[in-house]
């Protein structure tokens, strides 16, 4: 057998460097991402209030105005009871 060139020696210990640390790198770009999305559903679910309904009402105003909210770009509009009841009959 011939000898192995040092300079194909040196380019085979770097790509071995290489595909190793870019594992350790997939390996902690995959371990970050499970731990934004633990992160995420952990603050999701401790921002959730039980009481709160979807079509959200100003627990200020109970028994006057009523919140509606058709989407968050929207402005939301204040519509008393009795003008809500009013456009409903």
């Amino acid at each position: 057998m011939y000898p192995i060139p040092k300079q194909r020696q040196n380019d085979e210990v770097k790509r071995a460097k290489n595909a190793e640390s870019s594992r350790e790198c997939r390996k902690r770009k995959t371990e970050n991402l499970e731990t934004a999305k633990t992160s995420m559903k952990l603050y999701h679910k401790n921002n959730q209030d039980e009481e709160e309904p979807k079509f959200q009402t100003s627990w200020r105003l109970k028994e006057r105005p009523i919140l509606i909210q058709a989407s968050p770009i929207n402005q939301i509009t204040v519509l008393h009871q009795q003008e809500i009841l009013c456009l409903l009959k």
